[in-house]
């Protein structure tokens, strides 16, 4: 069981270790987690190395669920920002 996400860092290394085909692996989506009445997080702790070291961004496709999770469940969001490289093009993602 994979919380909350599946990684292909992890598959990886199931394939170097001779396992990968012989485990049955599942996801548990835990999306955001409350830390505040008004506060959300991903608790994320390894995001940046894996897009900018390992050159997975699957963090921001699993992002992307996370926040139209929520705004199925709020509505859509009146005004997303995002902040850093390439946020517009990753934000037409997110919202789209």
């Amino acid at each position: 069981m994979l919380v909350p996400r599946r990684t292909v860092l992890c598959d990886k290394i199931l394939e170097e270790e001779g396992v990968f085909g012989e485990v049955t692996i599942s996801e548990f989506p835990l999306e955001f987690i409350p830390l505040e009445d008004d506060l959300v997080s991903l608790e994320w702790d390894n995001t940046f190395k894996e897009i900018y070291l390992d050159g997975d961004e699957s963090s921001i496709y699993y992002a992307a669920q996370a926040l139209s999770t929520m705004q199925r469940a709020y509505g859509k969001f009146p005004h997303v920002v995002g902040k850093g490289d390439g946020a517009d093009v990753r934000m037409a993602t997110l919202v789209a």
